[in-house]
């Protein structure tokens, strides 16, 4: 047993912000007791066994948290040794942030944390997805238009096409059977007037000369 704090205890409990640990010990021996001989081990902090002299407390500084059991012997001032010793446990106690349960926490939050931002950027690629899905939906709508468009005034142009060939030879034979009178009306006001050369008067011939010229405003206008 050891006396800590002026209480008996058979173990002390260090906090994680007890940055020192100071320890006295003394032998019972009333015959020049400052010949006493002291050795000690800290297990779990030491491998071997240490010497000190009488009233040199023995300093240790930072434990980590674990479960240490100091032990102590001593010969009075003949050499004579207790072998059995006393001991004491002490227990450093860890700060919260080195727990087991702390680490498990930050663990779990660290999970939920990756999770949470692994749904959103899955959800956020999701969301991406339909709003592209939309945009090609209509592209292709757009697409289909303008091909169906293109289809129909591809139709119109050749309808088109068709319509002007069409034109083209209704033009062509209507100005050809619309000429064919005029020659014969111009040729025949020619002859007419070749022929009865000396038997028309001058208004005679003023009026073919007015068919001819009738004639051949029409032929300009069907050739227009």
């Amino acid at each position: 047993e050891f006396t800590f704090n002026g209480i008996t205890k058979k173990a002390i409990t260090l906090y994680h912000n007890d940055y020192l640990l100071s320890i006295n010990f003394a032998a019972l021996n009333y015959n020049r007791g400052e010949k006493n001989q002291y050795i000690y081990q800290l297990e779990g902090f030491e491998d071997s066994w240490r010497t000190s002299k009488f009233g040199i407390p023995i300093v240790y500084t930072n434990l980590a948290p674990k479960t240490y059991t100091f032990k102590v012997k001593a010969a009075n001032n003949d050499g004579v040794w207790n072998e059995e010793g006393v001991t004491m446990k002490i227990i450093k106690q860890p700060a919260f942030w080195q727990t087991w349960w702390f680490y498990l926490s930050v663990f779990t939050g660290l999970v939920l944390l990756i999770g949470t931002g692994f749904k959103w950027y899955t959800q956020n690629i999701r969301n991406r997805n339909l709003i592209l899905k939309s945009y090609n939906d209509k592209l292709n709508k757009e697409i289909e238009e303008r091909k169906h468009f293109e289809q129909k005034l591809s139709e119109f142009n050749e309808e088109l096409k068709r319509s002007n060939r069409d034109l083209e030879q209704f033009a062509y034979i209507a100005s050809h059977d619309l000429k064919e009178p005029l020659r014969i009306i111009g040729n025949f006001s020619g002859l007419l007037a070749r022929a009865y050369k000396t038997k028309l008067d001058q208004d005679a011939f003023q009026y073919i000369h007015f068919i001819e010229d009738g004639v051949k405003r029409m032929s300009n206008l069907i050739n227009s």
